[in-house]
């Protein structure tokens, strides 16, 4: 029997969701539950660059603590038939007092593989500037599915590797996700995600579950 593109996009994301939350814990690896929670002041230049800024707050232990905190300061071009790129610096203040800055550098591309389902692929080139402490370094690649509906939610899935640099070249992280964007007028959005993040490659395992909430406003 033809299924409609409604039928066969609610059996794909619900295929996928049951992938995503089947996935368990190997071996005898920790976990915690984690959040991240932002409010993103985004605008536009023109209509070929945006910028934005978005402050972080992070919450560890089942969320019972404060983490830390950081702010995204980051500017966006569109480059035209579905390609795009960024430039985003991302400040830490660590609870200890230590502090580290990032750069992203993100090539972006998006296409509709239905009228219902868009693909977009991000790679990124993550560089740690050893301010007051020594990172790693990773060229990261992150597929997302996003389903379109009739209402205000735009759910999607995805994940994201991580690739070690410096020399290493290997696996280290793998990050799983799947949320929904909700708009609220027509200048304010809400973001809710939920990843799942895996170390790769690594002695000790340990599975993170974090929470990403942002508020966004177009200005």
């Amino acid at each position: 029997m033809h299924l409609s593109n409604h039928e066969s996009m609610r059996k794909l994301s619900l295929l996928l969701i049951l992938i995503f939350l089947g996935q368990s814990d190997s071996g005898i690896a920790q976990s915690d539950l984690q959040s991240w929670t932002s409010i993103k002041l985004s605008s536009k230049i023109n209509d070929e660059v945006s910028y934005a800024i978005r402050p972080i707050i992070r919450h560890r232990n089942d969320l019972s603590e404060y983490d830390n905190s950081s702010i995204d300061i980051s500017i966006a071009f569109n480059l035209g038939k579905g390609f795009s790129m960024a430039i985003l610096e991302r400040y830490w203040w660590l609870q200890n007092g230590v502090n580290r800055n990032f750069w992203f550098f993100d090539i972006k591309h998006k296409a509709n593989l239905s009228n219902n389902i868009g693909m977009s692929n991000v790679i990124r080139w993550h560089i740690a500037q050893d301010i007051e402490i020594d990172d790693p370094n990773f060229m990261r690649w992150h597929p997302t599915f996003t389903f379109k509906t009739q209402g205000r939610f735009t759910p999607y899935i995805g994940t994201e590797l991580f690739f070690r640099l410096d020399g290493v070249n290997e696996l280290q992280r793998t990050r799983h996700l799947i949320g929904s964007n909700i708009k609220i007028t027509n200048d304010w959005s809400f973001n809710l995600t939920l990843w799942k993040q895996d170390r790769a490659n690594l002695d000790s395992q340990f599975t993170q579950w974090i929470i990403v909430t942002t508020a966004a406003y177009n200005m």
